[in-house]
């Protein structure tokens, strides 16, 4: 396919056009509406991966090959997907920050893989999926060295970053940065490759949210536009230039609206940790489902009140546990089917009515500190779903197929929360008094035909 373009790619001898523009059709220059790689979130890119069948790696079927042909593979195959087609990528135009000394650049053309015998044992295989989530988080000044073999014929064996050197030559990086052993005994790969990525230890998602809220700070703090804490939302993604599901942005939402911004703070703490340190007063140990709750437009619309009311109901019923995702989407699930009644009340008779609430909940659902039983050592949604077993069918293979129906057509929210909101109805509508019980919505859904769906009341009581 003929290109239109002047700027020189690293590949346009191999058939892909300048820029990759037979795997992109996007041309960078003028990408009209082409979506940059960046604006996904991790799971959106990970569902557009799924979608076009892109494989976690390709099995080349050799002992040794060069960069550039291994990079074609992997081209090659996103081609062949169409994953990246009508995708802006973030080709390098720029010199990195990092120090490159002469003597350990190297051109592509001279960069080898040694795979083992049989393409087995010597280095992994190339990883499209894992190169494509690189791609998506690339930054130019993070392209660190690697460790490689250099032989007296000046070929370089990569034993330590193969997955960024081929991201960064997609990108047009020409020159590999790489500390070598000079050795022209290949048996130096194997042991390279093996003691450079055995027992390595890895950020957490908790350790990533951190650093993410510290640099967004910082980034904010030097925009002088005032303290970064009590900056409109709309403000920092004007100032970070950052996506609203962006995890970066959702990382700093996170942060404010859990610590920074709260009397009484809750800190996200690693599921590893000891379980005195999770279970502690104003700890949550679940980054994933917090996420996904920070991730949930339902939760998040109208500057997240639905959030905020149901951490600040939590604290007020349980004010002495630790943040349980699972029970505090019962008060999200609350909140979200109360709104177009709820948010019209003044606040004083909104205060006054989630004094109810809590007088009804807490003698079923109790506080750590006033008994041993009930929801004083379990969690709530765990109580709900031994309930919910007579009512609603239970995750199986076999019970999906024969309820389909609960399945087919919910969003993830629905179908992972509507039974735990499912379960407060029951109770509030059992606990609470006519007037404050014929106002609660019970919670439903609605297929693609239009049909509404409820779930039977569960007996929580």
């Amino acid at each position: 396919m003929a290109t239109p373009f002047q700027n020189k790619h690293a590949f346009d001898p191999r058939g892909f056009g300048n820029y990759l523009f037979n795997v992109t059709e996007v041309d960078p220059a003028n990408p009209g509406d082409a979506k940059p790689i960046s604006s996904f979130t991790k799971k959106g890119l990970e569902r557009l991966m799924a979608k076009h069948g892109v494989q976690n790696e390709i099995n080349l079927d050799k002992d040794k090959e060069t960069l550039p042909n291994i990079v074609d593979a992997v081209l090659s195959h996103y081609k062949e997907t169409g994953i990246l087609k009508g995708i802006l990528l973030p080709f390098i135009t720029e010199k990195s920050l990092l120090q490159e000394p002469d003597e350990l650049l190297y051109d592509i053309n001279k960069v080898w893989l040694n795979y083992g015998p049989n393409g087995k044992g010597g280095q992994r295989n190339p990883k499209p999926k894992h190169i494509l989530e690189m791609i998506r988080k690339w930054q130019i000044n993070l392209l660190t060295v690697g460790m490689a073999r250099r032989n007296s014929n000046g070929e370089v064996f990569v034993n330590e970053g193969q997955q960024r050197s081929i991201a960064a030559a997609i990108l047009g990086k020409t020159k590999m940065c790489y500390q070598c052993i000079i050795s022209d005994d290949d048996a130096w790969d194997p042991i390279a490759y093996k003691g450079e990525n055995s027992g390595k230890l890895s950020q957490s998602n908790v350790e990533t949210f951190e650093s993410d809220a510290i640099i967004i700070s910082n980034q904010l703090e030097k925009s002088k536009q005032g303290p970064h804490a009590e900056l409109g939302f709309d403000a920092v993604q004007e100032i970070t230039k950052l996506h609203p599901e962006a995890d970066e942005y959702i990382h700093y939402k996170m942060k404010r609206i859990l610590n920074w911004n709260r009397n009484y703070p809750i800190e996200m703490v690693n599921s590893d940790a000891p379980s005195k340190e999770r279970f502690s007063t104003g700890h949550c140990s679940n980054y994933n489902q917090m996420f996904d709750i920070f991730e949930t437009p339902e939760y998040t619309m109208n500057d997240d009140r639905i959030l905020k009311s149901a951490l600040n109901f939590y604290q007020q019923v349980w004010s002495k546990r630790a943040l349980i995702t699972g029970d505090l989407i019962l008060f999200l699930e609350f909140f979200y089917y109360n709104q177009d009644w709820f948010y019209k009340m003044s606040a004083e008779d909104q205060e006054y009515l989630l004094i109810r609430m809590k007088n009804a909940i807490q003698p079923v659902w109790v506080d750590n500190d006033t008994a041993k039983a009930g929801a004083g050592h379990t969690a709530v949604w765990k109580i709900v779903q031994d309930a919910r077993k007579d009512n609603y069918p239970n995750k199986t293979i076999d019970e999906q197929q024969k309820n389909g129906i609960f399945y087919k057509y919910a969003s993830p929210r629905v179908a992972q929360c509507m039974w735990i909101g499912t379960a407060l109805y029951s109770l509030l509508k059992a606990r609470m008094d006519k007037e404050d019980a014929d106002k609660l919505v019970q919670p439903f859904t609605t297929t693609d035909d239009g049909t509404k769906i409820t779930y039977d009341a569960l007996s929580v009581v």
